[in-house]
């Protein structure tokens, strides 16, 4: 798949069988998004062509249109059969911050440095509402699950405004919520009815989606909230914060907090785990902490290490931890049950990622010039280190987890994930990915985007190059 510029980004649709690519030209004055079969590497249509540096194309959710975003302020629908504009451009006065599906693929939600948000029919490229007018740049508008309300944020530096939209009409449903500070992070609940703000002034605040009125109490820090997010059941709230404190609220009251955790560090990260029952922090120093919240005093396992921690996160059934330390070329992984190692410090030399298998019974880690596979239960090494000649940018697993697929140099290789053993070397060193069904492995280089067959290693397309 050959391209007459740089490659910027190469994805699967979903079902896998077709490949949408961008591509810039060196001054980025010129970007284009063009769509090949998966199987043949023969162009289906394109190039779709934008004057400036472009967003990455969007698939919709159904894989029957593209969506293309570009710094010459427009967005653009497109066929995924055909290569058909599917509608006009959708234009802002300027450039345009985001742009998302919503989740029947039906509307586009966009967000601009014009001050406004717009939602538009996906089909016909018409506006579905009036513009959503701020008095500042929106630098992002969020759908909810259910579609039916649009969360935007907009501002400055210094002082930060959200707002709830009906997605339908366009209409405001309550007066812009305005704040001297700056906005951390604001997200809907799990069923789109509050809205979580957290801010640099030490408050977080569950607001009701529906009339922008506040639901909960201020939930106060003596610092700057770093984090606030839901737990998947929306019932409570954990928040993180510069004051070295981590608190979980009752996520529809914000009350006094159920449980403080009290560290010795400003705390940057607070998440919940899978099921809800733990909560695992991380400091500014490296500490690390799984805090129980089920027992009737919650316990506090504690995990003592020194320098940055990088990549904590839980096992996908909740009951395990691993982190990396970066000044200590270490990883390791916990039982959150006991609060004791299941592994050794796993040593790793300049380790810098650690990644779960999708069923959590292995790790690899990343290091700068090799990789290596563990047994996540008991850190024991199932390979030697795995050298390559140059710096390693990342390191996945296929869906099956049975091989992983690495980036160094200027090459991309396969390996066995049980043994490492060394499957294939394919062409590419800017991005490689898997299909849904762990098929087909899709790589991107300079000279274009080549389609190989993950079991035999044999280029089915390619390089798809743009003209």
């Amino acid at each position: 798949m050959k391209h007459d510029a740089k490659v910027t980004s190469a994805q699967f649709s979903p079902d896998g069988k077709r490949i949408v690519t961008g591509t810039a030209n060196p001054d980025n004055t010129l970007s284009t998004a063009r769509v090949w079969n998966a199987e043949t590497g023969t162009p289906v249509f394109g190039p779709m062509k934008h004057d400036g540096d472009a967003y990455p194309p969007q698939v919709s959710p159904d894989g029957k249109r593209i969506l293309t975003v570009c710094a010459d302020n427009t967005a653009r629908m497109w066929s995924a059969d055909n290569g058909k504009p599917l509608a006009r451009p959708m234009k802002h006065a300027e450039s345009i911050r985001s742009a998302q599906f919503s989740p029947d693929g039906n509307r586009i939600m966009t967000a601009s440095w014009d001050k406004t948000a717009r939602m538009w029919d996906a089909a016909t490229g018409k506006p579905l509402t009036g513009p959503m007018k701020h008095e500042l740049a929106v630098y992002s508008a969020e759908l909810s699950r259910d579609g039916k309300w649009i969360l935007t944020v907009s501002g400055v530096n210094n002082g930060h405004v959200w707002q709830v939209w009906n997605a339908d009409t366009g209409q405001a449903l309550s007066a812009p919520i305005k704040h001297d500070r700056a906005i951390r992070s604001a997200h809907f609940s799990p069923d789109a009815k509050l809205i979580l703000v957290a801010l640099d002034g030490g408050t977080a605040r569950a607001w009701s989606a529906e009339t922008g009125k506040p639901v909960t109490e201020p939930m106060k820090h003596d610092g700057s909230v770093m984090s606030a997010c839901f737990s998947g059941d929306g019932e409570r709230i954990v928040t993180a914060s510069l004051d070295g404190t981590a608190r979980v609220w009752e996520g529809k009251s914000g009350r006094d907090p159920m449980l403080k955790m009290t560290h010795d560090d400003v705390v940057f990260f607070a998440r919940f785990s899978p099921d809800g029952k733990r909560v695992l922090t991380t400091t500014g120093r490296g500490a690390a902490r799984v805090w129980d919240l089920d027992s009737d005093s919650a316990s506090e396992i504690q995990m003592p290490q020194e320098g940055e921690i990088h990549s904590p996160q839980f096992n996908p059934d909740g009951r395990r931890v691993v982190m990396v330390w970066l000044e200590k070329d270490t990883v390791r992984v916990w039982d959150v049950e006991t609060g004791k190692p299941l592994t050794e410090p796993i040593r790793h030399k300049l380790v810098h990622a650690a990644e779960f298998s999708p069923d959590g019974k292995r790790m690899v880690t990343t290091a700068d010039d090799s990789v290596r596979v563990w047994d996540a239960e008991t850190g024991r090494a199932l390979t030697e280190p795995i050298k390559y000649d140059s710096w390693i940018r990342s390191a996945k697993f296929s869906p099956d987890g049975k091989r992983i697929v690495t980036i160094s140099g200027r090459s991309t290789r396969v390996l066995e994930a049980e043994t490492g053993k060394r499957l294939a070397d394919l062409i590419g060193d800017d991005s490689a990915r898997f299909s849904l069904d762990g098929k087909r492995i899709a790589t991107s280089s300079s000279d274009g985007v080549r389609v190989w067959d993950a079991e035999t290693s044999k280029l089915l397309a390619g390089p798809i190059k743009h003209a």
